[in-house]
């Protein structure tokens, strides 16, 4: 099958959850003969127009930076004679969008024509926008949000079957943007569990990343922004940090609370206790998860489906998690005592003083809920599974 793939980001650089959902189907795709292609926009850190990435070729086009109208204008402009080059150049089977911008752009266009079209939401557009921005000016921020909600229902409204990584965003897409739930399918995400696996020497691995081997490692990745909840997460460290003497959480990922966070860390006083990384190399990122001991989602807004907790059971480490959007689908079915009751630093300290004190004193109860967070993830989110799941879809449209 020709699949075109409309998206904002790019499989050139999996930075994000919804870089590593485009790369995942992409690069899937390809490698089970399918002809794959990816429409974007141009990144500073793009060094061509086109490129050839793991049997998927990727199509960028320029836009002008400055002011939104700008931005915008020129994304709909760029992006609409891209798409009519590549659809003279080799009509597609099937249109796939990931993002609402060159969604808006293209699937409205009247090229497209009869051309079904699918479109992936992770989490809604204007929503996330809402939480990472600073918004000095309430006017434009409103008209920001408005805007971007107007174009993620359009490109919604204008796709033939939109699909979701879970219940949680299959539930709040058609509610938000009155759609009938019939048109929406529930695809779950996936792990590549040939990369994400455990490693037997922990030692051996704390050693690699220059991690102490005599502590109780708390880990998490997240981009430093407001809903993943890393302040909660710190204040709850000043907890925890007196009950397990030798604890200490390491936070990866860059963002806007960095410098608040690193002062909230000399605050509390707990330079010993908790260290932020930055940002994390993708070489590295797979040693993270095995080195640790436990893993912590501390999201208080919008986790619409939480790749990173797949990657973590993937590795074999538990996930505590708080129980925001998608986390309850994944973590319940598995062990509900991995969810905190709420997001409150006090409740989290307690589930982790707790979990932490019996995978101490019970090393072989950890080993056995190590082996069941890795089968659990093989037996049900793999990219495999994710991908049959796909084909159907596709097969169902084009026929």
């Amino acid at each position: 099958m020709n699949l075109l793939f409309i998206a904002d980001v790019s499989v050139s650089g999996c930075s994000g959850g919804a870089e590593r959902a485009l790369y995942a189907e992409t690069a899937g795709l390809a490698a089970r003969g399918h002809k794959v292609r990816v429409l974007t926009r141009r990144l500073a850190r793009h060094r061509a127009d086109h490129e050839m990435i793991d049997g998927v070729r990727e199509y960028r086009y320029p836009v002008a930076a400055g002011n939104p109208a700008t931005v915008l204008s020129t994304t709909i402009r760029n992006a609409r004679t891209l798409f009519n080059r590549l659809l003279e150049q080799e009509p597609p089977d099937l249109l796939h969008a990931h993002q609402p911008f060159n969604g808006f752009a293209l699937l409205r266009s009247a090229r497209r024509g009869s051309l079904p079209a699918v479109y992936t939401c992770h989490s809604m557009a204007f929503e996330e926008y809402a939480t990472r921005s600073p918004h000095p000016n309430w006017l434009m921020a409103a008209l920001h949000i408005m805007g971007r909600r107007a174009m993620e229902r359009d490109a919604l409204r204008r796709s033939d079957r939109i699909l979701t990584l879970s219940e949680f965003m299959r539930e709040r897409v058609a509610r938000t943007h009155h759609i009938d739930p019939g048109k929406i399918e529930v695809i779950p995400g996936g792990v590549d569990i040939e990369r994400f696996h455990p490693d037997r020497d922990r030692t051996a691995v704390r050693k690699q990343l220059d991690w102490p081997t005599d502590r109780f490692i708390l880990w998490t990745v997240r981009n430093l922004v407001p809903r993943m909840g890393l302040e909660n997460l710190v204040h709850a460290m000043a907890l925890v940090a007196p009950k397990v003497k030798d604890a200490l959480l390491v936070i990866g990922g860059e963002g806007m609370l960095r410098p608040s966070l690193e002062a909230l860390v000399r605050e509390l006083g707990l330079e010993q206790s908790v260290r932020l990384l930055g940002f994390v190399p993708e070489a590295q990122l797979s040693r993270c998860y095995q080195a640790a001991d436990l893993f912590i989602l501390p999201t208080v807004q919008l986790e619409g489906f939480g790749l990173v907790t797949l990657e973590a059971l993937s590795s074999g480490l538990p996930v505590l998690g708080t129980r925001v959007g998608a986390t309850p689908e994944i973590l319940e079915k598995l062990d509900g005592t991995l969810l905190f009751d709420d997001t409150e630093p006090a409740t989290m300290a307690r589930r982790i003083i707790e979990k932490a004190t019996a995978f101490t004193q019970q090393p072989a109860h950890y080993s056995a809920l190590s082996a069941r967070c890795r089968s659990y993830v093989e037996e049900h989110y793999t990219w495999s599974r994710h991908l049959d799941r796909l084909e159907a879809v596709y097969g169902q449209l084009v026929r």
